[in-house]
């Protein structure tokens, strides 16, 4: 009884709404003929206006993110009056911009050590148009700390878990205190000198006189046509001891060439970006007993790299 009480209810509301709506629509065709119009179906409506997203509210949310690009889309709502939503809209589609973190460098450089980068590497494109086979002169060198144990990256300790399974986890490790330092040089056909100093040694300038003296024997032994003709070019970055008065003397006194390296530039030192990479990448995640054993390893990793590697570094 009372499922058939709201039916009636139901059907007698619904047929005063189509009442309603049959009247008024029977009175704007009335109206449309008066006005002489010969169809009575509506007009197409623009759909909802979109004054708020004008050019105007563009240009001042892109002056805004101008004057500070950390600015959020709930300041941008504040100073401006529009609602959020209108906000993000204009910034990601509008204006199509997307908000991101910046990188971290080891040195933001100023404008005159970029000029003096683009001074060096100009000189260097000049040097391969006059002799394209210059590179193949350069020995180049560096120094860097081998550890007794240096964790192992995110990477190296991925491993394959089936779906579901917990992800595996480590403890957080350090670099050990017991550490060794490495000076290499190198040149386009693999490693030409290298020495290994004890802990606590310092790099100064009488020391790294010494490694330029052993480092021209080196060559002299090793490449006698080279060392006879003096045709070979040095190639290190700009550390203190690199550029002391008495080592630049020494270099200048046997008419050694040296090319200029620019500030804070590791990216065009080959030990920076190429040998010592692929050295710690091996030995990471290892742990080694005594220094004795952190020098062996590091040699052994050192002679394994081919001479085709040593080519890629210079042609690359």
């Amino acid at each position: 009884m009372e499922r058939r009480r709201s039916i009636l209810v139901l059907q007698t509301a619904t047929g005063q709404w189509r009442s309603v709506i049959d009247s008024t629509s029977q009175t704007g065709a009335a109206a449309r003929r008066t006005l002489g119009r010969e169809k009575v179906n509506d007009d197409q409506h623009t759909g909802r206006p979109r004054s708020l997203c004008c050019e105007e509210n563009k240009l001042k949310i892109k002056e805004l993110i101008k004057s500070n690009r950390r600015i959020s889309i709930k300041e941008l709502y504040s100073k401006t009056g529009l609602n959020v939503g209108l906000c993000h809209q204009i910034v990601t589609k509008d204006l199509d911009m997307i908000r991101t973190s910046s990188k971290f460098v080891p040195r933001i450089l100023t404008e005159e050590q970029k000029e003096v980068r683009m001074d060096v590497c100009k000189n260097m494109v000049e040097m391969t148009r006059t002799d394209p086979e210059w590179m193949q002169k350069i020995i180049t060198g560096n120094e860097t700390w081998v550890y007794q144990y240096d964790p192992e990256t995110k990477r190296q300790s991925s491993q394959w878990i089936e779906r579901g399974e917990p992800k595996p986890k480590k403890a957080r490790f350090t670099k050990s205190k017991v550490k060794t330092l490495l000076v290499t040089f190198f040149d386009i056909n693999g490693l030409f000198h290298h020495e290994f100093f004890p802990f606590g040694r310092t790099i100064n300038q009488e020391v790294y006189l010494g490694i330029m003296r052993r480092l021209r024997e080196a060559v002299r032994l090793k490449s006698p046509e080279r060392w006879q003709n003096n045709d070979w070019i040095l190639h290190v970055d700009n550390a203190r001891p690199h550029t002391a008065h008495v080592v630049l003397q020494f270099l200048a006194k046997h008419s050694t060439i040296q090319i200029p390296h620019p500030p804070y530039s590791p990216d065009i030192a080959p030990n920076d970006f190429f040998l010592y990479p692929k050295l710690k990448m091996k030995l990471k995640g290892r742990k080694y007993d005594n220094v004795d054993m952190i020098q062996a390893e590091s040699k052994a990793t050192l002679r394994n790299l081919s001479k085709s590697d040593f080519i890629s570094c210079f042609d690359n």
